[in-house]
């Protein structure tokens, strides 16, 4: 592509994000029910020559039909803006 073409180099990125999660799943470390949302913000542009607004939002459920046996689906949905860095 001719995109990523012009960006081929080095850059310094300086970003900082959070992320927003809400939990309902029965057990963190290993899951057999229940579900994970979580919405994530990364700004980058705080030094350095790259800058952008990053967001995302993430779902997980789990279920377990069998015992021993845990069905997981996850999806993820995002979107990336270029921001323009004053000079």
């Amino acid at each position: 592509s001719p995109f990523i073409n012009q960006q081929a180099g080095k850059y310094v990125t300086s970003a900082v994000g959070q992320i927003l999660a809400y939990d309902r799943r029965d057990s963190r470390i290993d899951p057999t029910s229940g579900y994970l949302l979580s919405l994530s913000n990364q700004y980058a542009g705080l030094g350095g020559k790259v800058a952008y607004l990053k967001n995302t939002i993430n779902g997980s459920w789990f279920y377990s039909p069998f015992e021993d046996v845990v069905l997981n689906v996850r999806g993820a949905v995002g979107d990336i803006e270029r921001v323009r860095k004053k000079t």
